[in-house]
């Protein structure tokens, strides 16, 4: 009961932190000198928000939904910012995706800012943790392959890693 609470209160702290960090940017404008929230202070918080272990929240809070909700907001305002805080905020997904490689609730966000960021190295790396040669797909189950198949199709679909899944996918299906 404790660590539910305590895992309750650091989730609604992060909100009020981002919360607070999305106001000052969307109402008053700012992108650097923030109340709240300098660049030190955010790669603390994402990295706080990226470990959240939700296993210990009450059943009445969605933490997967509301981890990926609040990491959308937190790329928003990293990008609305001073230069500073987006790459202190790639270097911060980069190492914790790095650290913790794999297909995830929040592989598609990770995947998208960094393709999005023209960082290829990273979206490689990102590619072959999750269907490359010791990829995290070939232990997963037939539905989890399917699934998560279908999941990196969809977002490399019209990129140059397409051709990747579409041969991991003919691969799969033999």
């Amino acid at each position: 009961m404790e660590a539910e609470i305590i895992a309750n209160k650091q989730l609604f702290r992060i909100s009020a932190q981002i919360g607070r960090w999305f106001y000052e940017i969307q109402i008053d404008g700012k992108r650097d000198g923030f109340f709240f929230m300098d660049v030190d202070q955010m790669k603390d918080l994402t990295t706080e928000l990226l470990l959240y272990n939700g296993q210990l929240t009450h059943g009445y809070i969605n933490f997967v939904d509301s981890v990926v909700f609040l990491i959308k907001i937190l790329i928003y305002c990293a990008e609305k910012s001073a230069a500073e805080y987006s790459v202190t905020l790639s270097k911060n997904l980069m190492d914790h995706y790095n650290r913790y490689p794999g297909y995830s609730k929040i592989y598609d966000i990770f995947w998208n800012f960094f393709l999005k960021k023209n960082l290829d190295d990273q979206c490689s790396l990102m590619l072959s943790s999750v269907i490359g040669d010791e990829g995290q797909i070939w232990e997963s189950s037939n539905f989890e392959k399917q699934e998560i198949i279908n999941k990196v199709k969809y977002l490399t679909k019209g990129t140059k890693y397409q051709p990747d899944t579409d041969l991991i996918e003919k691969m799969i299906m033999s």
